[in-house]
């Protein structure tokens, strides 16, 4: 999941944490300019929460909220063994469609993300003008989150998909 955060989420690093300390983290974020650092934790083997932290020269901390994940569907089971690789973008926009429930789960993959805060968006008509959109929406009763490359032609689903359990105030 982490491979296939670091090629959709614009200017990011993957770096295997290991033993590493979040000190350790802090320092890689600022070795590569980066102002964010994501930890994915896991249950039961599998991706289960999203933790998000802001780095700065000084210190690390963590942001408001932690989002808790039911499960994960990676880009090649939405698209076979070779998904077609996501070009070079530069902006990541956050939106989700009119609800609270995922209006707080927007907000806070926004601030965990470093974007604009989100806007709603019923439909893929309504995405704010970004080259790709993190779309928290209902899919099947589920709370989901996928990213969507936004190009001129047609917007179509890069994946992976997160399905959104809850969120831990910090």
């Amino acid at each position: 999941m982490i491979r296939d955060l670091s090629h959709v989420i614009p200017g990011s690093v993957r770096v295997n944490r290991g033993k590493k300390s979040l000190e350790d983290l802090r320092q890689e974020a600022i070795k590569y300019g980066l102002d964010r650092v994501l930890v994915v934790g896991e249950r039961k083997g599998n991706p289960g929460l999203l933790r998000f932290y802001k780095a700065a020269i000084a210190s690390i901390t963590p942001t408001n909220a932690q989002v808790i994940l039911s499960g994960v569907t990676l880009r090649r089971e939405l698209f076979g063994k070779k998904p077609e690789r996501v070009p070079h973008v530069r902006e990541l926009a956050v939106a989700h469609q009119p609800t609270e429930n995922l209006r707080m789960f927007a907000e806070a993959l926004a601030e965990g993300l470093g974007t604009d805060p989100p806007s709603a968006a019923s439909d893929i008509s309504e995405f704010p003008d970004a080259d790709i959109v993190l779309w928290v929406l209902t899919h099947e009763l589920r709370s989901v989150a996928s990213f969507y490359l936004c190009g001129p032609l047609r917007v179509r689903e890069m994946g992976p998909r997160l399905f959104l359990a809850r969120l831990v105030q910090i």
